[in-house]
């Protein structure tokens, strides 16, 4: 099976829904709808990653509802058994009736994740697309990201890997309860079913929850006053075990936000938006980078420049201000087919 992976430099969408999205592209479902909630809210990225310590891939993100997935023709159907024994045959049935099965469980015990994750507990999704008889027993095909080591080469796509039945086992029974491992894993495995689907009726449906979200979505953008003042409060840094899990951290929060505002990009671009919308897009996100440059410049050089971070913040402030009231007085869409 050769599904592509829908963004090479995704910063936003966790594990699973990154797999889902490249099958559903695969597919030939029309995925940049999937995306017309995706601009999160700055500061419940900053208390979910930041303030609540919550590892990026953990974050619940917005994007790709389940009743969006419906309106396009796409059900999803949850197990949650805990028993390995259980789960095999289900992995069994479910690849005869449907392409892939996407099972989550811990990362730790991934023999290819080399170090990148078999140096602590983490919720991961295989998506498994064969399972194979071999004369040690049985093995699963996946696809999965490539990780060199310690850290993760962004830009590369998708690459087939073969788990053996021991360390499928393993992966699936040692997820934690504790540390948020299996936050998302309630599922412990999922299935999708694809429909017809009327177009005319789809199409009606995304455009008014998207104009709900609109109407409901705000954000006062506090988090880019508040970035100065917190690399100068040794208070905040001290709460952290390291000041570069500090940085780490903050520059998480930027990181998420930006990979949300470049897949509201694809729905805007998706729905024919005004030119002028988006380029005001790209513009907040290069002042996001901005930010996010002279972070990482604090954290490797140790001296604080503050005041070119306070115009870098400032600058984003405006810019994703500008963009907001812009998006505003946008709001029809003109959507193509499915």
């Amino acid at each position: 099976m050769e599904v592509r992976k829908y963004d090479l430099n995704d910063q936003y969408l966790h594990c699973r829904k990154n797999q889902l999205v490249s099958y559903l592209d695969y597919k030939k479902i029309p995925v940049d709808l999937l995306f017309y909630n995706a601009l999160e809210r700055s500061m419940d990225v900053y208390d979910s990653v930041f303030a609540n310590r919550m590892d990026r891939n953990h974050y619940l993100d917005k994007a790709a509802p389940e009743e969006t997935l419906n309106l396009l023709g796409v059900t999803s159907t949850h197990y949650t058994m805990t028993d390995f024994e259980q789960l095999q045959p289900e992995i069994e049935n479910g690849l005869r009736t449907h392409d892939i099965v996407f099972v989550y469980g811990n990362g730790r015990f991934l023999d290819y994740k080399l170090d990148s994750y078999q140096t602590k507990d983490i919720l991961h999704s295989l998506a498994i697309f064969k399972m194979e008889q071999e004369n040690e027993g049985v093995s699963y095909h996946i696809f999965d990201d490539i990780y060199d080591g310690p850290t993760y080469m962004s830009g590369r796509d998708y690459v087939h890997y073969k788990v053996s039945d021991k360390v499928a086992r393993e992966f699936f029974i040692n997820q934690r309860d504790d540390e948020g491992v299996n936050l998302l894993a309630k599922e412990r495995m999922t299935v999708l079913d694809f429909h017809p689907v009327d177009q005319q009726t789809a199409l009606a449906a995304i455009q008014e929850n998207y104009a709900k979200w609109l109407a409901d979505y705000d954000d006062g953008f506090e988090l880019y006053k508040l970035i100065p003042s917190l690399v100068q409060d040794e208070s905040v840094i001290g709460s952290f075990n390291t000041k570069e899990d500090f940085f780490e951290a903050i520059t998480q929060v930027i990181t998420l936000l930006i990979g949300s505002k470049k897949h509201f990009i694809r729905f805007l671009q998706y729905t024919n938006s005004s030119p002028e919308l988006i380029t005001m897009l790209e513009d907040s996100i290069s002042s996001m980078e901005g930010v996010r440059f002279v972070l990482n410049k604090i954290r490797f050089s140790g001296r604080v420049d503050l005041v070119k971070l306070t115009q870098k913040s400032d600058l984003a402030f405006n810019k994703e201000q500008q963009f907001l009231q812009a998006l505003r007085s946008h709001t029809n869409l003109n959507l193509l087919t499915l």
